[in-house]
């Protein structure tokens, strides 16, 4: 009984069990399963007879990421293994940037005033432009997380309080008087009812910038992450600290104005 069935048991008990760690059990188990009944058809042995030139050979052909060094040093920690073995941590990737500053100072540009564009739809890539927020964080908001008082808005994140800048605060008035005429949860409600918007929604709105929303998010987070220490972003951002350490480590703080709107607007791509 490995370490990590306990551990989702316990977490399913007390409701913590998310669908990114319970994918990430899945993932695990079948990986050892698949290691395990390959010690069997192809060396003919046992757990506790493994030898490192096994593990070598497994490794070298396979992608094991996280599960095969974890499961090794368990064995190894409660006797299941006789010999001393240990496979390689992977090697994190970084992010790829392929938008650059002025790509996507053009495009957060042109969503502040291109009124052709709701204000909802601009708000809510805005703020995948300019906070490197996950799309499917933002169309699962809910209107509770917006907090207006006077020209001020914030955004609730977790614990923390985002104070927007005006011209985005200012969308996010107007998309708030505008869906606030029906009641409902979400603050970007779709046209089911009860629904919020679907994340494709956005992607379509972004086809003319020949952008993608995952481009979008990853040079806005690279930018923050060189602008504001990891621990401070994480938090105001509830984001995860290992996410926001790989942009940190990426931008190596070569940009320091950002999230800061530019006064003078650039120029800006046209959509079709």
């Amino acid at each position: 009984n490995w370490v990590l069935l306990p551990r989702a048991k316990r977490d399913q008990m007390t409701s913590d069990l998310v669908p990114s760690a319970a994918n990430h059990v899945r993932v695990a188990t079948r990986g050892i399963a698949g290691f395990l009944g390959w010690l069997d058809t192809e060396h003919n042995i046992d757990l506790c007879d493994l030898t490192q030139r096994q593990v070598d050979e497994y490794t070298s052909t396979r992608s094991t990421s996280r599960w095969l060094p974890r499961f090794l040093a368990w064995a190894t920690h409660n006797n299941h293994s006789t010999n001393s073995v240990e496979a390689p941590n992977p090697v994190p990737s970084l992010p790829a940037v392929t938008l650059s500053e002025q790509q996507a100072d053009a495009i957060v540009t042109h969503l502040i005033t291109n009124t052709t564009i709701t204000a909802g739809t601009r708000f809510a890539l805005l703020l995948i432009a300019i906070y490197g927020i996950p799309a499917t964080r933002v169309v699962g908001l809910e209107r509770t997380q917006v907090v207006i008082t006077g020209s001020q808005v914030a955004l609730i994140m977790g614990d923390h309080r985002l104070s927007l800048p005006r011209p985005v605060a200012n969308l996010a008035i107007s998309h708030r008087a505008e869906i606030d005429r029906t009641p409902g949860r979400w603050l970007f409600p779709g046209r089911q009812p009860g629904k919020h918007v679907n994340v494709q929604i956005l992607r379509r709105r972004l086809d003319a910038y020949n952008v993608t929303l995952a481009e979008l998010q990853t040079a806005a987070r690279y930018r923050l992450a060189a602008a504001i220490p990891a621990k401070i972003l994480a938090d105001t951002l509830d984001f995860n600290i290992s996410t926001v350490q790989k942009y940190a480590h990426l931008s190596n703080g070569t940009w320091s104005d950002y999230p800061g709107l530019r006064a003078t607007p650039q120029s800006a791509p046209e959509p079709d």
